[in-house]
């Protein structure tokens, strides 16, 4: 557990703990390296301190405090997370060592933000993106439909997003159409449907950064993304360790592949049949 987390002085952040590190060495090795841009970089580390590289670099609290909040600094921050935890997906690093917290995200120029990944505990990625939501938004104006994204049961970032791209894309009633849609339904469990609109839609194991999660020991955390586009639906397999699979044929990654009515796309050990 952290036992002490010191803001020391304006160009590091110390950390200090009772216990061992936790997650693997190569995770720290590859921070004091700077491989990975999103995150802030150690500049030294033993079993029980690290000192993380600020220079340069707001903490959130503080930027908030100064530019005050906005609807557009939440999506981009958000945006952000997203980006992240895909990164450190694609990196093998363990986004639940990544603290979400308005005091140790740090602002840099043009809104872009870096993170601390705290090798001696784990957290609960879900409550601690609500949290720090909830803390941004404390007190500031927000709309309805992010304030029901945030107690939905099937709360997710791309839900938080959605809701607040919904409100700066208000129509009028009067000229809202139905979208057209597609339907893919697991061959197993037909309750189990994966619904497509003209928005992609992304498919995974990992919840808070797919619009729709996919059980299965074969099913990377971004697994793949599926597109509705003048009536005719699309799949692109991003980069899955098992791939993505078209009537037993597993796809080139990164490229759309058109599928038709009776088609049977394979995610992994997932089967869904288009409807």
């Amino acid at each position: 557990m952290i036992s002490e987390i010191i803001q020391s002085n304006q160009d590091k952040l110390l950390l200090l703990t009772g216990d061992m590190i936790l997650c693997p060495e190569y995770m720290i090795r590859m921070l004091q390296n700077c491989v990975i841009d999103c995150f802030m970089p150690v500049k030294h580390s033993n079993s029980d301190e690290l000192i993380f590289d600020t220079l340069n670099g707001t903490s959130l609290s503080v930027y908030l405090q100064k530019k005050g909040y906005t609807p557009d600094l939440l999506k981009k921050l958000l945006y952000s997370i997203k980006d992240m935890m895909c990164i450190t997906s694609s990196y093998l690093l363990d986004a639940e060592y990544v603290v979400l917290d308005v005091r140790y995200i740090y602002v840099y120029k043009n809104e872009t933000f870096k993170y601390i990944l705290n090798p001696f505990n784990k957290y609960d990625l879900n409550n601690s993106l609500k949290q720090l939501v909830c803390e941004i938004t404390a007190g500031k104006y927000t709309n309805k439909n992010i304030k029901e994204a945030l107690y939905d049961d099937e709360f997710s970032i791309n839900h938080i997003i959605k809701a607040a791209d919904d409100e700066d894309n208000k129509a009028d009633d009067s000229t809202f159409e139905e979208p057209k849609k597609a339907i893919l339904k697991n061959i197993i469990d037909t309750d189990d449907c994966i619904t497509i609109t003209k928005k992609d839609i992304i498919v995974g194991k990992v919840k808070l950064i797919c619009d729709f999660k996919l059980s299965g020991k074969l099913v990377s955390a971004r697994h793949a993304c599926m597109r509705y586009s003048h009536d005719t639906v699309y799949v692109r397999d991003l980069n899955s360790r098992n791939g993505t699979y078209i009537n037993g044929e597993r796809i080139k990654p990164e490229s759309f592949t058109k599928i038709k009515r009776g088609d049977i796309v394979a995610f992994g050990d997932n089967e869904y049949i288009l409807m």
